[in-house]
C-alpha cells in the first residue's frame, strides 16, 4: 500500500509535493470553484455565486502543468487526476465535513497536510489508527480555537489524537527546510522560537 497524504483546502497549492517522498500520493481537497465557504452562496446576486472563483479549474490545470504533473484527467464527478499513477487527485466542489464521504475510498491517509487552513477534525476518521504523520507549513496559524472543531484543535485538546501521530514536521516559510519533531508539544514550542 502506498501512503497518501490529504490536503483539505489546497486552493491552488500543490507544493506539499515536493516536501513528500516520491511514493506519496497527494489528495487535495477544495470548495472551489463553487464556494470559497462550503455550501455557502451568496444571495446579493440571483445569477452567480459571489463565493465562487471561475477560472479555478483553470488555475489549478495550470499549477499542475508547471509542477510537472501534466493535463488533468478528470475522473469521476468532481475530481480530477494529475500525474503518473494519479499522483495527484484533487476534489473540486468538496467540502468538508459535508462531504467527507466522496473520500473514504481514498482512506486511510498516512500523512495530514495542514497549510493556511486547519482541516475539520472529521478528516481524523479518514487517518490511519496509528503512525501518522503531520506536515505543517510556517506562516499557518497553530493557535487552539476552542470554538472550532479542528484537527488543530483536537491536537491541543486529545491525548488519543495526538497519540495516533508518529511525527510532526514543519516546513520552515524562507530556507523551504524540514524540521521533524517527535510530538506536538515539540512542534508547537518550534513554532513559539
Amino acid at each position: 500500500m502506498h501512503p497518501v497524504a490529504l490536503y483539505v483546502g489546497a486552493g491552488t497549492d500543490l507544493t506539499p509535493l515536493t516536501h513528500l517522498s516520491s511514493a506519496h500520493r497527494l489528495v487535495c481537497v477544495d470548495g472551489q470553484p463553487f464556494s470559497e465557504f462550503g455550501f455557502d452562496r451568496c444571495e446579493c446576486h440571483v445569477d452567480r455565486n459571489c463565493f465562487s472563483r471561475p477560472r479555478f479549474l483553470a488555475d489549478l490545470d495550470r499549477e499542475a502543468r508547471r509542477s510537472g504533473l501534466g493535463a488533468p484527467r478528470h475522473t469521476p464527478e468532481h475530481v480530477r487526476a494529475y500525474g503518473d499513477n494519479d499522483r495527484v487527485r484533487y476534489y473540486v466542489n468538496t467540502a468538508i465535513p459535508c462531504h467527507v464521504a466522496r473520500l473514504r475510498h481514498e482512506a486511510p491517509f498516512s500523512t495530514l497536510v495542514v497549510r493556511g487552513h486547519h482541516p475539520h477534525a472529521t478528516v481524523l476518521e479518514l487517518l490511519a489508527p496509528t503512525d501518522n504523520a503531520l506536515l505543517g507549513f510556517e506562516g499557518t496559524s497553530y493557535t487552539p480555537d476552542y470554538n472550532e472543531h479542528t484537527v488543530v484543535q483536537a491536537l491541543y485538546a486529545c491525548p488519543q489524537t495526538r497519540a495516533r501521530f508518529r511525527s510532526f514536521t514543519l516546513v520552515v516559510a524562507a530556507s523551504n527546510e524540514r524540521v521533524h519533531c517527535a510530538t506536538w508539544e515539540d512542534f508547537v514550542r518550534l513554532l513559539c522560537h
